[in-house]
């Protein structure tokens, strides 16, 4: 390849790891809203740290000492973020910390696989386990559906006590799934028109 094509190529690369960077970097200082952003002048990891001390279940790593002590919180809201791995900025720039996928009131959360299986599956565990301990009790219920591994994968998850699932099991078959979203619907349907109504915008208010 002449050298040229190279460093054009090299030129390309650069610039994408330095609009990465910057969207990494910013993605960090808003990954939640309202005082967690860290001040002009204050130290970010400062203001991560206490926030991974005030919600522990959501951001702490599962190898924290916290986890020895854990309580269901009844007046825990529900968590705006969930700990999905480790944020790593650049070597020398302070200790790792936690990246979180956005959750109450940002929509859905999508993983895919992308060739890593495995990966894939483990995040999913982690996140529905972070939600289920994070969450005040009787906020969350869980409807499992697992097509691939006719409930393998999800089967865990029937040790949590039968107020936070949606059904007696791990959805499989397609008729146990359609089952599964026929329910799920009309639960929204009600709760659109009997709680909802024209009065709250959104579940959370």
């Amino acid at each position: 390849m002449p050298v040229e094509s190279i460093e054009r190529e090299l030129q390309v690369a650069c610039a994408s790891l330095s609009a990465a960077a910057a969207t990494v970097r910013y993605d960090h200082q808003h990954y939640v809203d309202g005082p967690a952003v860290p001040r002009p002048g204050q130290d970010p990891f400062r203001v991560v740290t206490a926030l991974t001390a005030a919600h522990p279940w959501a951001l702490a790593g599962f190898g924290e000492a916290a986890w020895d002590a854990y309580q269901p919180d009844p007046d825990a809201p529900a968590p705006e973020g969930l700990r999905v791995g480790v944020l790593s900025l650049a070597p020398h720039a302070g200790p790792a910390l936690p990246a979180v996928a956005r959750f109450a009131r940002h929509g859905h959360l999508l993983i895919t696989e992308s060739g890593f299986v495995y990966g894939a599956r483990s995040l999913l565990q982690a996140l529905a386990l972070r939600l289920a301990t994070a969450a005040g009790p009787g906020t969350v219920r869980f409807a499992l559906a697992d097509p691939v591994g006719q409930g393998q994968h999800l089967s865990a998850f029937l040790r949590l006590p039968a107020p936070m699932r949606v059904g007696g099991g791990v959805a499989a078959s397609p008729e146990e799934i359609e089952d599964l979203l026929t329910t799920l619907t009309g639960y929204v349907v009600e709760v659109t028109q009997t709680r909802l109504t024209n009065v709250y915008d959104s579940v959370e208010a």
